[in-house]
């Protein structure tokens, strides 16, 4: 007897299983938002311990950020390999452990060496549990479940911050490290016991039919299967390592191209917000302790930003809501130049681009895990996800060309209002080739929707 496996877990409500996924990867994005700042956090104290400039901590900065774009291109599409769940191990592993190793570093030149392999391990987690959730999710909860459990880096840095705050000063930044290291390799053995690995990832790599069953007794304890069961996603390509050329065949070159510049663009207007907003508000007479408050508004923003693109996208789909949060974010991000430092319009400002920009960050990341098969799903949103957090890496650097100029807060973020502008034209490009390949390639039947894409993976 032949079992439809999508069908299976579509036919679902979503529950205590799924709710158990849910949390695991939430809280493993939750450390890593802590981990990812962990520096930026501690570095005044750091400096302070090794009688070191700020500044002198730039190749740190660099390195971690290196390790993470790397990491995020080399080892994330092993998820398609070796599976979702193991990578998902052995990335908190290399992460927590690392950050705890880290914590007895001894100068620059150590801690840099350190944060550039702790940077894999942060890349690799969060592409995996985008995948393993999205994977699980029935397909009228999909970008719901996935954009609640992105909420867990927002969340984890926002902890992070106010945690080095109250705990530094008595601690020091090597206690910091100590706990970034030691929480997250607490959570190890509740991922290994309750974290289930992909049933769709199982059935491709095929001979696994006991590891399915076992997993969607899980699903459905009242559920039986007779021995001889076979399992099915209708389109079965049998991987054979990791194909990073099957993002740009049977049709997927245009969408590939489109989700590659649409990060970028995203991420441009991200680092570039999380590096300047606070010094560029100081700059408009604000006091600078005003400032930062207010520009602490802009994670807030995102926190709650990220559930409701979630909500709206399993409505209306993921395409339409980029489409309307991208309009939305070039209007806020432009009402903060036309401020002139008018408090009450900061605060209405900052937090909707929080909410605009952050959420549309993780509304491409679940979005690419649907734009790809079962078995270069992995390979397919981490190799986007990448590429973005290679080009993001000129966000901070315009700003800082821009501000150099002397050009006036309006010059400024009418330019930042560009960004999502030009992303609207290439994410209804996206929409438009997507479309157009999937009248013309085989894909998975969930795979199968057209432009208006309800948040279906």
């Amino acid at each position: 007897m032949e079992f439809d496996v999508a069908e299976i877990i579509d036919r679902h409500h979503f529950g205590a299983f799924q709710l158990r996924i849910v949390i695991l990867c939430a809280l493993v994005q939750f450390f890593e938002g802590f981990d990812a700042l962990m520096l930026a956090y501690t570095a005044p104290a750091l400096s302070k311990t090794w009688h070191i400039a700020h500044r002198d901590l730039g190749p740190v900065f660099a390195a971690s950020l290196a390790g993470m774009s790397i990491g995020t291109v080399v080892l994330s599409p092993l998820a398609d390999w070796f599976g979702r769940k193991r990578l998902l191990i052995i990335s908190v592993l290399l992460f927590g452990g690392l950050t705890l190793v880290a914590s007895q570093a001894q100068d620059v030149r150590q801690l840099s060496m350190l944060r550039f392999v702790i940077g894999f391990g942060l890349a690799a987690a969060v592409p995996s549990t985008f995948v393993l959730v999205n994977e699980f999710a029935p397909r009228r909860y999909r970008a719901t479940m996935v954009m609640c459990m992105a909420i867990g880096v927002a969340v984890g840095a926002a902890t992070g911050g106010q945690l080095a705050a109250l705990l530094v000063p008595s601690i020091g930044w090597r206690g910091m490290f100590v706990i970034g290291g030691v929480a997250p390799l607490v959570l190890l053995p509740f991922l290994l016991a309750w974290l289930p690995e992909s049933v769709r990832f199982l059935i491709v790599k095929g001979g696994r039919t006991d590891q399915v069953i076992a997993t969607l007794k899980r699903l459905d304890p009242s559920a039986s299967y007779p021995p001889n069961a076979r399992f099915n996603l209708h389109h079965r390509p049998q991987p054979k390592g990791i194909r990073v050329g099957e993002l740009f065949t049977q049709g997927r070159l245009p969408v590939t191209a489109c989700l590659w510049l649409a990060f970028v663009l995203s991420l441009i207007v991200l680092n570039f917000m999380n590096n300047w907003l606070p010094s560029v508000l100081a700059t408009t007479g604000l006091p600078q302790a005003q400032a930062l408050r207010i520009g602490t508004l802009f994670q807030i923003g995102g926190m709650i930003g990220i559930p409701i693109m979630g909500f709206l996208s399993d409505r209306f789909g993921y395409f339409r809501v980029l489409g309307a949060t991208l309009v939305l974010q070039a209007f806020f991000v432009a009402l903060i130049g036309w401020s002139e430092g008018s408090v009450p319009l900061l605060v209405v400002a900052v937090p909707m681009v929080g909410c605009c920009v952050i959420g549309v960050n993780n509304a491409l990341m679940a979005l690419a895990v649907t734009l790809y098969p079962t078995a270069i799903r992995a390979t397919g949103s981490s190799w986007a996800h990448g590429f973005g957090r290679f080009g993001g890496i000129f966000g901070p650097i315009i700003g800082g060309i821009l501000l150099s100029q002397h050009w006036s807060l309006q010059q400024v973020f009418a330019v930042g209002a560009l960004f999502p502008l030009c992303n609207l034209l290439v994410v209804m490009t996206m929409a438009w080739c997507h479309a157009r390949a999937q009248l013309h390639a085989p894909v998975e039947p969930e795979m199968a929707q057209p432009l208006q894409y309800k948040g279906h993976g």
